[in-house]
């Protein structure tokens, strides 16, 4: 992995300065909205945890149906 982004850095510093600038912002968004993502998602782990708890209740007592993917 670490060859993988050496590579990208080493062509995006080919780039001419503005677009290396465009680079470097578009990255570091990136990063910002995986942090981002990673702290919604370990604050909704009881609310996930609950909703599967109730989905796998309604499926044992036989209030599911099976998802006919053809449908979609």
């Amino acid at each position: 992995m670490e060859k993988l982004l050496e590579e990208a850095f080493k062509k995006a510093s080919s780039l001419p300065d503005k677009d290396k600038k465009a680079f470097a912002a578009f990255i570091l968004e990136e990063l910002e909205h995986e942090e981002e993502w990673e702290t919604l998602f370990k604050k909704s782990q009881s609310l996930l945890s609950d909703m599967a708890r109730d989905a796998l209740t309604d499926y044992k007592k036989g209030n599911t149906e099976e998802l006919n993917t053809e449908d979609f």
